[in-house]
């Protein structure tokens, strides 16, 4: 509908040890730590995700706690967090600078310069193909530039497809004549 390519993800295979219950001993891999800074740096917003709402609260709170005294501003949404509404409009609004989230925000939401991060993407239990390429769209969609990652100890087949998808459609697109690729 906005007559843009999609964000075609990049796929990175590493194992960012992290616990299915993190601890505050968890020591947040340099990837995760650089995409923050990343965002913080260029006046962008940024998503991301995990599996598992034990996680989402952990990792997050970590992450929040190590971006804090970088200038970092973040949260955590998920189903369990009633003021989900309030919480999207601080990253819309610029507030915060980004949030660690369940598939609650996989639909159904505009947020001009975002950046997304699917942590643990080779869960294939939550992580499937139609839920990554829904992930995806959640960028580029006012046509600016941005950047989609998933990141897996293991590239999967739903992480493949999902690209792969995201590709064919936007060569679709431009074949049909439904993109605009000038920016």
């Amino acid at each position: 509908p906005h007559r843009k390519p999609l964000i075609v993800p990049e796929l990175i295979k590493r194992d960012l040890k992290i616990p299915s219950i993190p601890g505050p001993s968890l020591e947040l891999a340099p990837i995760v730590k650089q995409f923050l800074i990343d965002i913080a740096a260029n006046n962008r917003r940024g998503l991301i995700f995990l599996p598992t709402i034990k996680l989402i609260n952990g990792v997050g709170e970590l992450l929040i706690r190590w971006a804090e005294p970088h200038g970092i501003r973040g949260s955590v949404i998920h189903s369990q967090v009633k003021n989900r509404e309030t919480v999207k409009a601080q990253l819309v609004d610029g507030a915060i600078h980004f949030l660690v989230a369940s598939t609650v925000l996989e639909r159904g939401i505009t947020i001009p310069n975002l950046d997304v991060l699917v942590l643990l993407a080779d869960n294939e239990t939550v992580f499937d193909s139609p839920t990554l390429i829904q992930i995806a769209g959640r960028t580029g969609r006012l046509g600016e530039p941005a950047r989609v990652v998933f990141i897996g100890k293991n590239i999967t087949k739903a992480m493949r497809e999902s690209k792969e998808w995201i590709i064919r459609m936007n060569e679709e697109g431009r074949r049909l004549g439904y993109l605009d690729d000038n920016q």
